[in-house]
């Protein structure tokens, strides 16, 4: 199971599901089975109704799946951008966008990042963004808004999760699972107002 797959009985359990948006920040970059968070969630958003945006600031990825996935709404833009400036209120979020270090990463995606973003892959970049994806949404998801975090690597959130989950839980988003085999994080929003 990926941490994509959590976020499947609350999208199936939704009675309101196609009038709702979910937002995938980090397109998929390599169809690997298992793997793929946007080819699942353009079937299911096709099944179940809702509208999906996936975003990512690397226009290969964009120019990917738009060649895989007829009609798909993909922006090529940085995720804290996009959702700074979006308009109207996000439903459900999954964030797996800058990726946290580690010794294993390729050279063609350190040479993406240093190519697109003028950076190396770094923690402190990693966080930066996540954190600033969530400042964005805390006034943009309604009561029982649900983001999703791919990449936390243990309870204490290292990884994708780090700055970001912490400012959540400060703002009215309570984690309501946290799965280490997948390194899923999902929060929930408890209500407009704290």
């Amino acid at each position: 199971m990926s941490s994509h797959i959590m976020l499947y009985d609350y999208l199936a359990g939704d009675k309101d599901i196609n009038s709702k948006v979910l937002v995938e920040v980090g397109t998929t970059r390599e169809a690997v089975s298992g793997q793929d968070s946007t080819k699942y969630f353009y079937n299911i958003s096709n099944e179940l109704g809702f509208k999906f945006i996936t975003v990512d600031m690397d226009e290969e990825n964009s120019r990917n799946v738009e060649s895989r996935f007829p009609n798909i709404s993909a922006v090529t833009m940085k995720g804290e951008d996009y959702l700074k400036e979006y308009q109207g209120m996000i439903d459900y979020v999954y964030l797996d966008a800058f990726d946290f270090y580690h010794s294993q990463h390729p050279q063609y995606r350190k040479d993406k990042y240093r190519d697109i973003l003028n950076c190396e892959i770094n923690n402190e970049s990693c966080h930066k963004m996540h954190l600033e994806c969530c400042e964005s949404l805390i006034n943009k998801m309604p009561t029982g808004g649900i983001i999703l975090f791919d990449d936390v690597l243990n309870p204490q959130y290292d990884g994708k999760g780090k700055t970001a989950i912490p400012f959540l839980l400060e703002n009215n988003f309570n984690v309501v699972r946290y799965h280490p085999g997948v390194r899923g994080c999902l929060l929930v929003k408890l209500s407009q107002h704290s």
